[in-house]
């Protein structure tokens, strides 16, 4: 399942991804949140060499804006806030 947020005036989601389900954030604003609540996320955003892989309990801080791109390695559950 392919989905774009567009994190406007969205202060938070939750959501569950199935295995390689890709979740996609246009980030307009300066700082976001997500948090892995369930399964292994893996994380790349535009601009930023590094990918980033997220276990239960970890987050992850979108400190610029652009896109993020989340895949579910396994059935995933995750929140995205501010």
């Amino acid at each position: 399942m392919n989905r774009t947020a567009h994190l406007i005036n969205t202060p938070v989601a939750s959501l569950q991804l199935n295995r390689h389900g890709l979740y996609r954030i246009n980030n307009s604003r300066a700082v976001i949140n997500v948090t892995c609540d369930k399964g292994v996320l893996w994380l790349t955003q535009t601009g930023d060499h590094r990918d980033h892989i997220l276990l239960p309990g970890d987050r992850f801080t979108v400190n610029k804006r652009g896109r993020l791109l989340v895949e579910a390695m396994q059935v995933a559950a995750l929140h995205i806030g501010r």
